[in-house]
């Protein structure tokens, strides 16, 4: 069965999360023992100073940011790991030694969906090899942080969080007209997109989609429970007691919201987890 699901972003987001990191050790960045230097004082702290140059916050323009447009209309549309720059900054300024990533500039993940033998440059969706060392090290993560006890649940990989929402959807309901999925709002965006592909009902309302699995069964409704929500950081819970639940679990992480316990399934339910929030 499929019990626990972690999305590993081996496409576009690992490659771009590898090559800041690279960046930290190889540019103009901090490194060990290094005394602090403020990387948002080259531009007037209104941006980030990366190879040699300012990257700008929103709204901001200028060789140093200094300028703060008055017709500046904010791009909303998705989210961004940049909102997190300030915290990384003051655990770095406060000397803690565990924000401090060495990678070697010559060290690089390929982002393939297949390897060739003896080759662990990519993603390998086979038992064995890489695929063993990967899932030892995202369990033993789990252990660390608290927010998942994956004993007794299977790990399943894939290339990218919509994969495996399209494998939720495909996979754990059934293929009849009442086949229904609901997520409370606000939701990611993806979930009804991928109902819509598939061809499923969306439910309006928690109460529908209770009633639809009520009359038709648990595998006639799915429910994506963004757990903690977006952006509030509100824990949530599921909604829809005789359906399947996929929590939504991507922002699960200490750096997100307080981790004060760990995620509690019931035997048909499934976690979802992605490496660009890590």
């Amino acid at each position: 069965r499929i019990s626990y699901l972690s999305s590993v972003f081996f496409f576009v987001m690992s490659l771009v999360f590898l090559l800041a990191l690279i960046h930290a050790v190889t540019s103009k960045h901090q490194s060990v023992g290094d005394p602090f230097v403020d990387p948002r004082s080259p531009c007037s702290q209104n941006g980030m100073f990366e190879d040699d140059v300012c990257r700008c916050d929103n709204c901001y323009v200028g060789a140093t940011c200094e300028t703060k447009s008055e017709t500046c209309v904010v791009d909303a549309s998705s989210g961004s790991p940049f909102f997190t720059d300030d915290y990384w900054i003051s655990e770095v300024r406060n000397g803690n030694k565990d924000s401090t990533i060495t990678i070697a500039p010559y060290y690089h993940i390929g982002y393939g969906a297949f390897v060739g033998a003896g080759n662990c440059g990519g993603f390998a969706p086979v038992s064995g090899g890489c695929r063993n060392d990967l899932e030892t090290e995202i369990r033993a993560l789990h252990d660390a942080v608290g927010n998942f006890k994956h004993n007794g649940y299977t790990l399943v990989m894939g290339v990218g969080s919509t994969e495996l929402i399209a494998a939720s959807v495909y996979s754990l309901l059934d293929s009849s007209q009442n086949a229904t999925v609901f997520s409370e709002e606000p939701y990611y965006n993806g979930h009804s997109g991928v109902a819509e592909f598939f061809g499923r009902n969306w439910a309006q309302s928690a109460e529908e989609a209770e009633a639809n699995a009520r009359t038709y069964g648990r595998n006639s409704t799915l429910e994506f429970v963004t757990s903690p929500s977006n952006p509030t950081g509100a824990m949530r819970t599921k909604q829809v007691a005789s359906g399947t639940a996929v929590f939504d679990s991507a922002y699960f992480w200490p750096h997100f919201t307080p981790i004060t316990a760990d995620r509690k399934l019931s035997d048909h339910d499934v976690a979802l987890f992605t490496l660009s929030k890590i």
